[in-house]
C-alpha cells in the first residue's frame, strides 16, 4: 500500500532538504559536514567536475562489488549493500537500531565518518558538559536521517562474517594500545584515519583483494565515538553529580536549572547547614555557568562535577569475569600457623568480623565479600600546584594478595573535582557509596559468571580504610594530627596553645595512655552532628576529639579498629624523610657526608627489579619517592651513613631500621612483631633524648600504635598504599584537554576497565592472530616483584630439615629454562651428594641409594617467579648471590646459621627413593668464608671474605627450596685483603 503523504511531513521534508546541499559523487543530499568532506575527496578542482560513484565502478573488473549483493543494482552503490547486509553481525547492534556500519553512506569508498564532531585542538570526547553544542545538531541528525534509503540485507556469507571479525579485532587492538601507553584521543583518530586511507590505498594496488579491502576501509570507525560505538562501550556509565564549590552538597545534573515564567535560570545550592541555628543561613553559591551559543540559545555548564560509578553495579562487573568467584573462596582453604601474620584474613578484623557485635556470621556466608576503602588526593598536571583531583577506591579483600591490586581488580567508585581548597568533611562524597553498601550489608541480587541468567544474592561490608594521615581522618572522623588529641588510635593529650607547635614526645608512659573505642566514638560523633552552630559543633569537637562521619550509618561500622595507619607514609615519607632532612638541616650530614653517601651508593651492586636510586642524593634526596625511601632505609643506609653520622645518631637509625625491616617482611611472626615494636621505641625515645622533645613528629607517635594495625590486619603488604598510590600515577597519566577534568579520568578509566573484560568475548575467529598482541597491552606490572608461594615452601627455607622430606622433591613451583646440558658427576661428588640425600631423607639407608652419575644442568631457573641466576650465566650473575642457612665450616651441612654464598650452576637429578622415581634440584654453591674484620658494620650488614671460599663438601649442594633470600654487596679493601660487605634481601612472598 502506498504511504499517505500529509502537508506537515512533506514540509518537513522540503525543510530538511533545502539546509543540505547535492552531492555531485553520490547524488544524495548531504548535510554540510558530509557534503564538504565528499567535496575533498571526489571533486577534482582542476577540472572542475566530480568523480562519480558510476566511475568508480567501472574501474572494478567484474560488475557485481560483493559478494551476495541484490541482483538489482541500487543507485546507493556496492558499499552500502554490505553496510545495510552486515547491520546485524556488528558486536552490540539490534536489528531496529542504527550499528556502526549503517554510518557509512553510498559514497563510503573514501568518505570520513561524522559520528561526532573531532577538532585539532581538543579531543574528541574530552570537554563534555551537560549542554549539546551545535555540532552534536549535526552528529544528531546524521544518525538519524532518512534521506538516504539502504537496500534491504541480503543473506550473508563467510566474507561478510570475517569482515566484521577483522574490524572488531583492529578496533579493540587501537583502543587498547591507546590506554595502555596513554595516547591522546586525538592521536588515535589520527591513527584509524591513517589506517582507513592505507586500506583504500592496498584496495586499488591488489585487484584480486579489491573488494575485500575497500569495505573494509568504509567500514573502518575514524572516530573514538563511532569506535566506542563499534564495540558497544559505554563511557559514561556512571552519575555525575554538580557539587556546591562552597559547601560540596550534591545535585544531580538535571536539577542545576530552574525552569518557569517562560524563562530558565540557574540554580544556587540551598543547603543549610545548620538548620536549627537561631539564624541559619543559606549557602547560596552558584552552581553552574551560563552559556549562550550561537544561535541564542542559553546552556547551563556546572561548576563542579562529581563522578559516581555505582558500587553495586562495579562489583557485579567484577563477578562476571571469568575465575573471580573461586579465588575469592580460596582465603578458606589457607593453613596459616596462628603465629604468623602474611594477609589480612590472619588479623582480627578478618577473623572475628563473622560475629561482629552480635551480627550474622557475614563472611562465612556464600557470595560474601569484604572491602578496603582508599582515599586520597593527586595533581592531575605537572607543573600546577594548586590543583588537586580526589579519588575513592576500593578493592574486594577476597582476593588473593597477588591479584587483589590489579587494575581489571580495582574499583574506581569517585572523581571529586578540584576545589579552592581540600573539602574538611567527605561526608557529601561518601553518602552515595554508604547508601549503596548498606544495601550490600542487607544482600542485593546480581548476575555473576556463573549464573549469567539467574540473579543471586551478595553481600559486602567495606573491612578496611586505608588512606594517608590527613584523607583517614576526614574519611573516618577524626580531628587532624595538629589538634589537641591528634590521634586516631589513642586519647593523648599533647600540649600546645593556638599557633603554637604542639608537643608529641614524652612517651615513656605509652602504657598509660588512654584508649579511643568506637563505641564512644559512635556516642560523641551524633553529638557533634546535633550541635545547631559551626562554632558550636567546632569547639565540641575540640574537646571531645571526634568528628562525625556519613559512615557511621553502616551498621558495623568501627572507628577505631578500621582505620588504618599506612606504613608507607608513615615510616618513608614521614620519618625516614623527616630525619634525613633535619640531618642536612642541621649540619650533621655536610655537603662532603652527602658526596660520600653517593660515592657509596654507587658501590653497591643492584639487582634490575630494585633499582638504583637517583643520582646526586645531595640536590635530589628530596624528590625520592617511597619506594626510594624505602630502598635507601632498609639497604643502602647502614652501609652509607657509616662514618658519615655521630656514632650516637647512627645508634637509633638503626632500631629504625631493624624495626622496618622486621615490619616490611610479607609474612611476620608474632614474636618479630613484638621485637618490631620494641625497636621503634628504642628509636622514638633515642631520638627525643638526643634531640628534644619537641623534635618529635606525629608519625613517630604513630609509630607505636603499628602493631595494634598489623594484630587487626595481618602483615603491612595487606594494607600499606603502594598499590593504591600506584593508580594516582595512572590516572594522572591520561591525557585531557584540561578542562573537566574528573569527567575525563573517570571515562578513560572506565573504558580501559571494560576493555580489559572484552577479552573474555572476543570473537574466536583469527584469535591464534591477534589474542596475544592485545591481551599482552593488558597485562600491568603492578605486582612485579611480588611472589607467591606455597606455605611449606616458605617453612623449608629456614629451620630444621626434620619433617620436610615432601618438599625436596616437589619440583611444581620451580620453573627451569629450556636449555640445559648433560653433565656427570664424579666419584668425590657422588659420595658428597649421598650425605646430602641421607640429610635430606633421614629414614632411608644412603648406602643402599643407586645414586646415577647423570645429571641436567642449568644456567638459570625461577622458584615461584623468582629468579635466580649464576655464574655459568653471565647476564645473570646478580643473581647468583644467595643467602641461606645451610653450611658450616668445610662446607659440612649444618642448617643454622645464615651464611651467603655463589651459585655456580643448578642440576636437576632424579633417582628411586621408597620405589617411586623423586627429581631433587640443587644449586650449586661455592660459599664465602666469615671474616673476623666487620669495619664496625652491625646488623643487618655483615662482613665476608670476597674471595676465599669454604672447603668442597656436602654443603656444595644446597636444594632449591632452602634458599633463603638474595643479596645485595659492595667490596671493601682493606690491607690489600677484599671483603663484601653484604645486605639480604628479604623475599617479597605472598601467602
Amino acid at each position: 500500500m502506498k504511504r499517505k503523504v500529509f502537508h506537515g511531513d512533506e514540509n518537513r521534508r522540503k525543510k530538511r532538504q533545502w539546509s543540505r546541499q547535492k552531492c555531485g559523487h553520490c547524488e544524495q543530499f548531504l548535510s554540510h559536514t558530509q557534503y564538504h568532506e565528499h567535496r575533498r575527496l571526489y571533486f577534482n578542482s582542476t577540472l572542475n567536475q566530480w568523480t562519480t560513484v558510476h566511475d568508480l565502478r567501472q574501474k572494478k573488473c567484474e560488475p557485481e562489488d560483493v559478494p551476495g549483493s541484490s541482483s538489482s543494482e541500487s543507485e546507493d552503490g556496492t558499499f552500502d549493500s554490505f553496510s545495510k547486509s552486515v547491520k546485524q553481525d556488528v558486536p552490540g547492534s539490534d536489528s531496529d537500531e542504527e550499528s556502526a556500519f549503517e554510518s557509512c553512506s553510498a559514497d563510503q569508498q573514501g568518505s570520513v565518518e561524522s559520528d561526532e564532531p573531532s577538532s585539532s585542538g581538543s579531543s574528541s570526547d574530552e570537554g563534555t558538559d551537560y549542554a549539546d553544542s551545535d555540532e552534536d545538531v549535526v552528529v544528531e541528525e546524521m544518525l538519524q536521517t532518512e534521506e538516504v534509503e539502504l537496500p534491504q540485507p541480503t543473506p550473508g556469507g563467510s566474507n561478510l562474517q570475517h569482515r566484521k571479525v577483522l574490524l572488531t579485532w583492529l578496533v579493540y587492538f587501537v583502543l587498547v594500545w591507546q590506554y595502555k601507553h596513554y595516547i591522546s584521543d586525538n592521536g588515535t583518530e589520527q591513527l584509524l584515519r591513517f589506517m582507513r586511507q592505507l586500506l583504500f590505498c592496498i584496495g586499488e594496488i591488489v585487484k584480486e583483494h579489491s573488494d575485500f579491502c575497500l569495505v573494509l576501509a568504509a567500514n573502518l570507525p575514524t572516530t573514538l565515538y563511532s569506535a566506542r560505538k563499534f564495540l558497544n562501550i559505554d563511557h559514561d556509565n556512571f552519575v555525575q553529580y554538580v557539587v556546591c564549590p562552597q559547601c560540596t552538597k550534591l545535585y544531580h545534573k538535571d536539577d542545576i536549572v530552574i525552569n518557569g515564567g517562560g524563562r530558565t535560570v540557574a540554580r544556587t545550592c540551598d543547603n543549610v547547614p545548620f538548620p536549627r541555628s537561631k539564624r541559619p543561613r543559606t549557602c547560596g553559591s552558584q552552581l553552574s555557568h551560563k552559556l549562550v551559543l550561537k544561535n541564542g540559545n542559553i546552556k547551563f555548564y556546572a561548576l563542579k562535577t562529581y563522578c559516581y560509578k555505582s558500587v553495586i553495579d562495579s562489583l557485579e562487573d567484577l563477578l562476571k569475569c571469568p575465575g573471580v568467584e573461586e579465588q575469592c573462596v580460596k582465603w578458606k582453604r589457607r593453613t596459616i600457623s596462628d603465629d604468623l601474620y602474611a594477609d589480612v584474613y590472619d588479623g582480627k578484623i578478618w577473623k572475628q568480623f563473622g560475629n561482629w557485635k552480635g551480627n550474622k556470621p557475614f563472611l562465612d556466608l556464600p557470595r560474601s565479600f569484604g572491602l578496603m576503602m582508599n582515599v586520597d588526593w593527586f595533581k592531575p598536571f605537572k607543573h600546577r600546584n594548586d590543583f588537586s583531583v580526589g579519588v575513592i577506591y576500593m578493592v574486594l579483600m577476597n582476593l588473593p594478595r597477588s591479584i587483589r591490586f590489579r587494575k581489571e581488580n580495582v574499583i574506581l567508585v569517585g572523581v571529586v573535582p578540584a576545589l579552592a581548597h581540600e573539602p574538611e568533611s567527605l561526608n557529601n562524597f561518601l553518602k552515595p557509596a554508604v547508601d549503596e553498601l548498606n544495601a550490600l550489608w542487607k544482600g542485593v541480587k546480581v548476575n555473576t559468571y556463573n549464573s549469567p541468567s539467574t540473579a543471586v544474592e551478595i553481600q559486602a561490608a567495606v573491612l578496611c580504610f586505608a588512606s594517608d594521615i590527613p584523607a583517614a581522618r576526614k574519611l573516618c572522623g577524626f580531628l587532624g594530627h595538629s589538634a589537641k588529641q591528634g590521634c586516631s588510635h589513642c586519647g593523648k593529650v599533647f600540649p600546645g596553645g593556638f599557633g603554637e607547635k604542639r608537643n608529641y614526645g614524652d612517651v615513656q608512659d605509652r602504657d598509660q595512655w588512654p584508649k579511643r573505642t568506637s563505641q564512644e566514638h559512635r556516642r560523641h560523633a551524633y553529638r557533634v552532628k546535633n550541635c545547631v552552630s559551626e562554632s558550636a559543633a567546632e569547639k565540641l569537637a575540640s574537646e571531645l576529639g571526634y568528628r562525625y562521619t556519613v559512615l557511621f550509618e553502616l551498621p558495623y561500622y568501627a572507628s577505631v579498629e578500621m582505620c588504618i595507619i599506612d606504613p608507607m607514609y608513615n615510616l618513608f615519607l614521614g620519618t625516614a624523610k623527616r630525619v634525613f632532612t633535619k640531618w642536612v638541616e642541621d649540619d650533621i650530614i655536610t655537603k662532603t657526608g652527602l658526596e660520600t653517601i653517593q660515592t657509596r651508593i654507587n658501590e653497591i651492586t643492584v639487582l634490575s627489579d630494585i633499582g638504583r636510586l637517583p643520582g646526586n642524593i645531595k640536590s635530589n634526596y628530596g624528590g625520592f619517592t617511597a619506594a626510594q625511601w624505602k630502598n635507601f632505609v632498609l639497604l643502602f643506609s647502614m652501609y652509607c651513613l657509616k662514618d658519615v653520622l655521630p656514632d650516637q645518631h647512627l645508634h637509633y637509625w638503626q632500631s629504625f631500621v631493624l624495626a622496618c625491616r622486621l615490619l616490611c617482611r610479607p609474612c611476620i611472626t608474632n614474636t618479630d612483631l613484638m621485637l618490631a615494636d620494641c625497636k621503634l621505641m628504642h628509636f622514638v625515645k633515642e631520638y627525643e633524648k638526643i634531640n628534644g622533645e619537641m623534635t618529635i613528629t606525629p608519625n613517630m607517635h604513630l609509630h607505636l600504635h603499628l602493631k595494634e594495625c598489623v594484630e587487626n590486619y595481618g602483615s603491612i603488604y595487606g594494607f600499606w598504599l603502594f598499590s593504591f598510590e600506584s593508580y594516582n600515577g595512572i590516572l594522572g597519566s591520561y591525557q585531557t584537554n584540561n578542562k573537566t577534568v574528573e569527567l575525563q579520568i573517570m571515562r578513560k578509566f572506565m573504558t580501559s576497565g571494560i576493555l580489559g573484560n572484552m577479552q573474555y568475548s572476543l570473537p574466536e575467529e583469527f584469535k591464534d592472530f591477534f589474542l596475544f598482541s592485545c591481551i599482552s597491552q593488558l597485562e600491568t606490572s603492578e605486582n612485579s616483584g611480588e611472589i607467591v608461594q606455597p606455605p611449606q615452601f616458605v617453612m623449608a627455607s629456614s629451620g630444621p630439615l626434620l619433617g620436610k622430606e615432601s618438599i625436596w622433591s616437589d619440583l611444581t613451583p620451580i620453573c627451569f629454562e629450556k636449555h640445559y646440558k648433560l653433565g656427570r658427576l664424579d666419584q668425590e661428588e657422588v659420595s658428597a651428594l649421598r650425605i646430602v640425600y641421607g640429610t635430606l631423607h633421614p629414614h632411608i639407608t644412603v648406602a643402599s641409594l643407586n645414586l646415577p652419575s647423570l645429571y641436567k644442568r642449568y644456567k638459570s631457573l625461577s622458584v615461584c617467579g623468582e629468579r635466580y641466576g649464576s655464574t655459568a650465566g653471565r647476564r645473570l650473575c646478580p643473581y647468583a648471590r644467595i643467602v641461606a642457612s645451610w653450611c658450616d665450616k668445610d662446607g659440612v651441612v649444618s642448617p643454622g646459621m645464615l651464611r651467603p654464598g655463589i651459585i655456580r650452576y643448578f642440576i636437576v637429578q632424579s633417582l628411586e627413593i621408597d620405589g617411586s622415581q623423586k627429581s631433587h634440584a640443587f644449586a650449586v654453591v661455592s660459599w664465602l668464608k666469615s671474616s673476623e674484620e666487620n669495619f664496625g658494620f652491625g646488623n643487618p650488614l655483615s662482613v665476608w671474605s670476597a674471595n676465599d671460599f669454604e672447603n668442597a663438601g656436602p654443603a656444595v649442594f644446597l636444594p632449591v627450596q632452602r634458599i633463603h633470600c638474595k643479596f645485595l654487596s659492595a667490596d671493601k679493601v682493606n690491607s690489600g685483603q677484599t671483603y663484601l660487605v653484604v645486605s639480604p634481601i628479604y623475599r617479597r612472598i605472598l601467602l
